[in-house]
This record gives C-alpha cells, sequence and structure tokens, in this order.
C-alpha cells in the first residue's frame, strides 16, 4: 500500500489546499452553487458570443433558466384575462394553471415566465397583452429558432 508523499503548494499562496479547499470565484451556499454557476455561465456565453442566431438562443436559455431556478407565480385571476381562443389556439386555466391547445388537440400545461409571458416545451413563448379594460387583446407568439413572431388578436365570443 503506498501513501501520499507530497503536497501541492501554491505559487502565489505558498500554501496548500489541505483541509482549506479551493475559495470559489462567486460565494454562494452550496445548494445554490449548480444555478449559479449554470446562470453565470450562460451570461458569459451571451456576452462573448458573436452569432446573431446563437446569442438569440442564448438569451432565451437564460430566461428559462432562470425560472427554472426561481419560478414565478401567476396568480389565477390574471390567468382567467388571457384565457380565450386567439385564431385556432386556445387558452385555459387547469387545475390552477395555464394551458395551450391548437385545432381541439389535448391541452398542454404552459411555464411562466413572466406575469405575462409563458413556455410551451417545444420552443415556443406566448406573450399576453391587456387593452384598456385589462383583458388580454393579442398574443404575440414567438419561436426560439428564430421564424418570425405572430400576433393572433383575441376572439371574443
Amino acid at each position: 500500500m503506498e501513501y501520499p508523499s507530497g503536497r501541492s503548494i501554491s505559487p502565489f499562496t505558498h500554501g496548500d489546499w489541505e483541509g482549506v479547499g479551493v475559495i470559489p470565484d462567486i460565494a454562494v451556499p452550496a445548494e445554490e452553487a449548480l444555478s449559479v454557476a449554470h446562470l453565470r455561465a450562460l451570461e458569459d456565453l451571451i456576452q462573448s458570443c458573436q452569432g446573431e442566431a446563437i446569442q438569440r438562443e442564448l438569451v432565451w436559455d437564460l430566461e428559462i433558466a432562470r425560472c427554472t431556478y426561481a419560478p414565478v407565480p401567476v396568480n389565477e385571476a390574471l390567468l382567467a384575462r388571457y384565457a380565450g381562443r386567439y385564431g385556432d389556439r386556445t387558452f385555459q386555466i387547469i387545475d390552477g394553471t395555464f394551458a395551450y391547445s391548437r385545432q381541439g388537440n389535448p391541452a398542454v400545461k404552459l411555464v411562466p415566465l413572466a406575469e405575462h409571458r409563458f413556455l410551451y416545451p417545444d420552443g415556443i413563448k406566448f406573450e399576453f397583452t391587456l387593452d384598456e379594460q385589462g383583458q388580454a387583446g393579442s398574443v404575440v407568439i414567438s419561436y426560439r429558432d428564430g421564424r418570425p413572431a405572430i400576433t393572433l388578436a383575441r376572439i371574443l365570443a
């Protein structure tokens, strides 16, 4: 059996890491370390990215990551303002969450990104605008892959 016979000495501090560990660049509680590192990495990539399409996708991913680590609560009264038909698309409240369906397909629960913006799992965001009465007048649909956004007016019954 062999035992360690050496140790690492830092040329900067002239000490070693035994019993000290490595001091992090960003001091955060251990339970937040992964999320903070993930968000910081995305932010750094956005800053250094040269390609517009890639940068747009990274910004998209950063918003989703932020909401994954700190979910956005949206109350049901506000969701009710958005519920309704917009062209062939329907938004409704199911078990206290906001859901989307198109052309009679089963409803899919959306992830709130902000009080007025929601994520569909396949890379689509829905952003609602309120009219003077405080009801949703339209929804802007944007796509992660860069397709042009579309705006649909709410169909009033």
